[in-house]
């Protein structure tokens, strides 16, 4: 069975491994394998070696689907659907290791966001997500990884572990 969104704005545009045989996916459904139990993820390269992670995008299901994938894999997360309302997390929290964000939002840009996010936790982990073509904007993205909606869950915790790495 495969449950398809089909509007990119509402799915986010993810396929996700379902703990049932169904997808969640948008308008780029590409089977992946099952989520691996955080258990099985060990001391393996895809392991996400971060703990603490905020997800901030302005598309809340996308949000949304980020996060429980990231609870599937171990991580325990918090969800902010503005900039400003992340900023208002981090500025609470000191426990946050890894920010996964969108580039483009309203009021102020990914980019931007996790500059400032850098000010407050100079060790922030970053994985940018987007559904836009979006050029490096002046450097901006780099050297970050870039997950391009629809992107397969599976990648993002090996998108985590690279970021964990450049922090």
């Amino acid at each position: 069975m495969v449950l398809l969104l089909e509007d990119d704005r509402v799915s986010g545009g993810f396929s996700a491994p379902s703990p049932r045989p169904a997808v969640l996916a948008g308008p780029g459904l590409r089977a992946s394998p099952p989520v691996r139990a955080p258990a099985d993820y060990g001391a393996s390269a895809t392991a996400p070696l971060v703990r603490v992670a905020l997800v901030v995008d302005d598309d809340e299901l996308a949000a949304m689907v980020i996060a429980e994938h990231c609870r599937s894999i171990g991580i325990d997360v918090s969800e902010a659907y503005h900039p400003r309302e992340a900023l208002d997390l981090l500025t609470r929290r000191g426990d946050i290791e890894a920010i996964i964000s969108d580039v483009r939002m309203p009021g102020m840009n990914g980019p931007e966001l996790v500059r400032r996010a850098i000010e407050l936790h100079p060790n922030m982990a970053v994985v940018y997500v987007t559904g836009y073509a979006v050029e490096d904007i002046d450097g901006a993205l780099a050297p970050w990884p870039v997950l391009r909606k629809p992107f397969d869950l599976a990648e993002l915790g090996p998108a985590l572990r690279r970021a964990s790495g450049l922090r």
